[in-house]
């Protein structure tokens, strides 16, 4: 029986930019955009809208990802593109002066926002079912309706109940 952990790594070396909702899409496009104007942005929403999945979309893109501020701290090399995950701060300034001098670009990500070029991630029923297509493919039977606007409870309800 395949658990949870297995299946989120296998997702993690798996994925594409075939598997991102449209809400990911266009918040794609608009960081990108957005980088041309800064040097850091930011990606935002409530849990379980797909920020994470998000932010290692943009390792296909050449940034290196980093699941928090400490790992980003403990990173000992320079890093021109970075995705920091679960971020904790909440002012401009010290975010930059947590990046400034590392790193060239940066894509912040937290549940609020905290950065002025920032993209607010949401969740619609389309998402939803992009997400369970997803999951489809990789064999995993779909039993309920899962109508929850939280895609990390869906997924555990999904992987859980299979």
């Amino acid at each position: 029986m395949i658990n949870y952990l297995e299946i989120i790594n296998y997702i993690k070396n798996n994925y594409n930019k075939d598997w991102m909702t449209d809400s990911q899409k266009e918040a794609c496009d608009r960081v990108n955009e957005y980088l041309l104007y800064d040097d850091v942005v930011g990606i935002y929403g409530k849990e379980g809208v797909g920020k994470t999945f998000l932010g290692w979309v943009f390792v296909m893109d050449g940034f290196k990802y980093f699941e928090d501020e400490k790992k980003y701290k403990e990173y000992s090399k320079n890093v021109p593109y970075a995705v920091i995950d679960n971020g904790r701060l909440t002012n401009i300034k010290d975010i930059r002066r947590l990046t400034m001098t590392k790193s060239e670009k940066v894509i912040y990500i937290t549940k609020i926002k905290s950065v002025p070029y920032s993209v607010k991630l949401t969740l619609d029923n389309s998402d939803i079912v992009k997400v369970l297509d997803n999951l489809k493919s990789l064999n995993i039977n779909i039993n309920k309706n899962y109508s929850n606007n939280n895609l990390w409870k869906i997924f555990r309800g999904v992987v859980y109940d299979w």
